[in-house]
């Protein structure tokens, strides 16, 4: 919140008395299997390696000649690729990180 009205609209979400600290403490209690990623910079190596997934995906996806655009995380392709495009999104990811991360098909009409 940079402003002084972002920070009052922030602050109204919180019980009045809430600190940074206490609200801290509760995210790391909820999520304590995850707790030492944050504020580790941990998050920058993982945004890395979710564009080296996609970035190896397009280059597959590109040799195979499917078209294929870049969305956050997922890739756009013509209905009739969806299968293709969700099997090589998983082989790329295990390639990667040793794992397939599975992928899900969207279509217009979900």
């Amino acid at each position: 919140a940079k402003t002084p009205q972002e920070r009052a609209a922030l602050k109204a979400c919180f019980p009045t008395g809430t600190s940074i600290s206490d609200e801290r403490d509760r995210i790391r209690q909820k999520h304590a299997a995850i707790a030492d990623y944050f504020e580790s910079a941990r998050g920058l190596t993982f945004m890395r390696t979710e564009s080296d997934i996609l970035v190896a995906t397009l280059l597959s996806l590109i040799k195979r000649g499917v078209v294929a655009l870049p969305i956050h995380d997922a890739v756009l392709v013509q209905e009739r690729f969806a299968e293709t495009a969700k099997a090589t999104l998983e082989r790329e990811s295990k390639k990667l990180v040793g794992a397939a991360i599975p992928a899900e098909i969207k279509t217009l009409s979900d």
